[in-house]
């Protein structure tokens, strides 16, 4: 779920952290259906240290047999009302120190099986998503003991995406909505917003190309012909570069949208919005392929 990011200002000063979301509950919690709690102890018969010095990051999964840290995971599932929540996290501590060091947590939503026919196409993508959580990666300087002393705040991180709403539009498409946040240090934080669209028949992943049938540039004269400033313009060349990110789809309306941070590197999670009908931006009255 993870989109690409301008990470320049980050990777110039800060090295690199994953993209993430910032924790936001799709709907009003109401308690924990499932949940497992599993410490890693890694055993020391054969077991290498999983830093390399030669490398600046290592994986959740590296953690796990790394004898120097614990690692906690823990899944729990929330109900909302089109689809369980479910929020895998780990948690990485300093055993020399007793510090955490690390947290991350994702969230994937899980229809019905017999929600629509594609279903368990979408369960299938979301599910990866959640495998791929132990994928992350750490920076090797917060996992430097040296660094977790006294009230240096700089070796803590965290990368969390979090699911702020699921809607069904027309009863064919469904979108999720997804934030983002990841520090690199305690004051450091850097935002990212996101969603995805599927096909509720089929399950397919959409992008913006599915429903606008007309070329480039004929998509960049209605951004400009109805905003027009420098913002709106990038925002649109964003959204022709992958066709996933940077759009949002509403009963009514399509909204192009960045963070701010997107658009000037500065840590503020607001967004910038540019609102269009679907007869604006499509020549539909509804969403339709």
């Amino acid at each position: 779920m993870r989109k690409q990011v301008l990470f320049t200002t980050i990777i110039a000063a800060f090295m690199l952290c994953a993209c993430a979301k910032e924790n936001k509950a799709v709907a009003d919690y109401v308690g924990v259906e499932e949940g497992s709690t599993a410490t890693t102890e890694a055993t020391t018969d054969g077991a290498e240290n999983a830093i390399d010095d030669n490398e600046n990051f290592v994986t959740i999964k590296d953690l796990m047999n790394n004898p120097d840290f614990d690692v906690e995971r823990k899944e729990e599932i929330r109900k909302d009302v089109i689809a369980d929540i479910v929020n895998e996290s780990y948690t990485v501590t300093c055993k020399k120190c007793g510090k955490e060091v690390y947290s991350c947590f994702t969230e994937i939503i899980r229809l019905p099986e017999d929600y629509t026919e594609g279903a368990s196409k979408i369960n299938e993508y979301m599910q990866k998503e959640l495998c791929g959580l132990q994928e992350y990666s750490v920076d090797n300087y917060a996992l430097e003991c040296g660094s977790h002393h006294g009230d240096n705040i700089g070796a803590y991180y965290f990368d969390n995406d979090a699911i702020d709403s699921v809607n069904v539009i027309n009863n064919k498409y469904l979108t999720v909505d997804i934030s983002s946040c990841c520090a690199i240090g305690g004051l450091n934080r850097f935002f990212d917003n996101n969603q995805l669209i599927f096909d509720l028949t089929t399950g397919e992943k959409l992008s913006f190309k599915a429903f606008f049938k007309g070329s480039d540039n004929e998509f960049k004269k209605i951004v400009k012909e109805k905003y027009g400033d420098e913002a709106s313009l990038k925002i649109a060349d964003w959204v022709l570069e992958d066709g996933h990110y940077h759009i949002a789809y509403r009963n009514d309306t399509v909204v192009l949208f960045a963070t701010k941070f997107d658009l000037t590197g500065a840590s503020d999670p607001n967004l910038v919005e540019y609102e269009f009908t679907y007869r604006e931006m499509f020549g539909t009255d509804t969403l339709t392929k």
